[in-house]
């Protein structure tokens, strides 16, 4: 049975991923993720179990999903359908409250364990790169290899840059990937062999009960309306942003061209102006083109023409590369 339900949409994200009978699922997808950084983790226990009839209450809240091994570290596995400029402060804001939570007073800094955030996001975040997974940690500048403390480890998965077909997965986590990509359009009982696993297949199974119950499946669709609602929020503040680049262009070139002389500066600080706000509106749509995170206009005002210019390039070059 197709469901098409979207198991990246967080109320599906969760009830696949976040409740007692699917611990299986999430050991096995945490244990794809970390392997890739050549990490392992033992048996894990929930520490906040979803309950769909908290939902019912308070639509907005469907938090992380915490977990521990038993080992003792943390981990915090999140699904973000979009994303937006302050994304990965709310990632290390999030991994820091996890890591402290776990000193009392009096406590001492060696009971701290390891603490790993997962972040799965349905935007391109690091456009300069094409891998779409990463591992960060805190290392030395000048010998990479020095890291400063084992007990900080952050993933992050940008969906959009996996592309590979079912015949090109090669590892647990491409299988993950591409269910998480796919899984709306995926048929547990007409499954290719690759993605033919017991945890996809149970995945799949709270997938298709989600949506045979229609409860479930009404709180589904409200969730992603609100979620829709989001991104068509997002997408009218970067239109507006893009235009009021070009307004703050045209009133940088008056101001530098009134301060230069009344008839040559005037006409200077126009065109330059014009020049600029045109480039940087040119930056802006391409960034919203490619499903990246959009620069500021504060950020790119400074940048001299020729700077522009030359992101332009890497950006139309960055364009062809996705058709």
């Amino acid at each position: 049975m197709i469901t098409e339900i979207d198991p990246c949409v967080d109320y599906a994200f969760k009830r696949i991923f976040g409740v007692e009978r699917t611990l299986p699922v999430l050991t096995d997808f945490v244990r794809a993720v970390l392997k890739t950084g050549n990490q392992s983790v033992a048996d894990l226990v929930l520490l906040n179990p979803f309950n769909d009839k908290d939902f019912a209450d308070d639509k907005l809240s469907i938090f992380d999903i915490k977990a521990r091994d038993l080992t003792g570290r943390l981990l915090n596995i999140e699904m973000q359908l979009f994303g937006f400029h302050v994304l990965l402060q709310r990632i290390l804001y999030y991994w820091a409250g996890l890591h402290a939570s776990q000193l009392r007073k009096g406590d001492e800094y060696e009971k701290l364990r390891q603490t790993i955030s997962v972040a799965i996001v349905n935007s391109t975040i690091f456009p300069e790169v094409s891998d779409h997974h990463h591992l960060f940690q805190v290392r030395s500048a000048k010998h990479p290899a020095l890291v400063f403390c084992p007990d900080l480890s952050i993933y992050v998965i940008e969906l959009p840059k996996f592309k590979r077909t079912v015949g090109e997965l090669s590892d647990p986590l491409d299988v993950w990937c591409y269910f998480l990509k796919h899984g709306k359009y995926l048929d547990k009982d007409a499954l290719p062999d690759v993605l033919n696993t017991p945890f996809v297949f149970q995945a799949l199974e709270e997938l298709e009960m989600l949506s045979r119950n229609d409860i479930e499946r009404e709180r589904y669709q409200a969730r992603l309306k609100w979620e829709r609602d989001q991104t068509y929020f997002i997408k009218e503040a970067r239109e507006l942003a893009l235009a009021q680049g070009l307004s703050q262009g045209l009133s940088q070139g008056l101001s530098q061209g009134l301060s230069q002389g009344l008839s040559q500066g005037l006409s200077r600080g126009l065109s330059q102006g014009l020049s600029q706000g045109k480039l940087i509106a040119r930056i802006q749509m391409l960034q919203e083109t490619l499903g990246v995170l959009i620069s500021p206009d504060e950020a790119l005002i400074g940048s001299t023409p020729d700077e522009l210019r030359l992101r332009i390039v890497a950006l139309e070059q960055q364009r062809q590369a996705h058709r």
